[in-house]
């Protein structure tokens, strides 16, 4: 979406006419209409602002800032998030983790101490991550590939069925 469709949106949002925004803004409705075409690519700041406040709105969401920023708060929400997450599966298995301003000290279960930079801690996580996901998708891929390996092609297969197969596959007494 660029300027002008965002200028149209709000307009037409808050229930406004071409007509109604030239009014506010003492411009021309064909002048409005360029400025929603994009005919009129860069917007001076002397439009600019007395637009967005006819339009209820600011400047930066006008020129679409907003949701760049709302895309970038929102990765650093989720990188957040995934490193607590991870923070805790290491807490979990007995370490502890310790974030500082510009380090993380980590002790280890044995009770060695570490301290990264964050940077170098954020690296870890990502390898990780990608440890983590890697090994997933291999294990799923493995699991379909021995129910593929026993899949019967005799009779059409319901999931109970398929159930039961694998029932049988993992009960360990069957294969004493």
């Amino acid at each position: 979406m660029n300027t002008g469709d965002r200028i149209k949106q709000r307009r037409l949002e808050l229930g406004l006419t071409a007509d109604d925004l030239a009014q506010k803004i003492g411009k021309s409705r064909a002048t409005i209409y360029r400025y929603e075409n994009g005919d009129i690519e860069n917007m001076p700041t002397p439009i600019l602002e007395p637009l967005a406040k006819a339009l209820n709105t600011t400047p930066a969401d006008l020129m679409g800032w907003t949701s760049a920023v709302k895309l970038i708060s929102n990765e650093m929400k989720r990188i957040s998030d995934q490193t607590n997450l991870y923070i805790q599966l290491f807490e979990s298995y007995g370490y502890k983790i310790t974030l500082k301003p510009t380090t993380v000290d980590v002790q280890t279960k044995t009770k060695k101490s570490y301290t990264f930079n964050r940077k170098d801690f954020m690296s870890m996580i990502q390898r990780c991550y990608k440890d983590i996901t890697y090994n997933i998708e291999r294990l799923i891929d493995e699991y379909d590939d021995v129910l593929a390996a026993h899949a019967r092609t005799d009779v059409e297969q319901t999931q109970e069925g398929v159930q039961h197969d694998l029932d049988i596959m993992n009960d360990d007494s069957e294969w004493e």
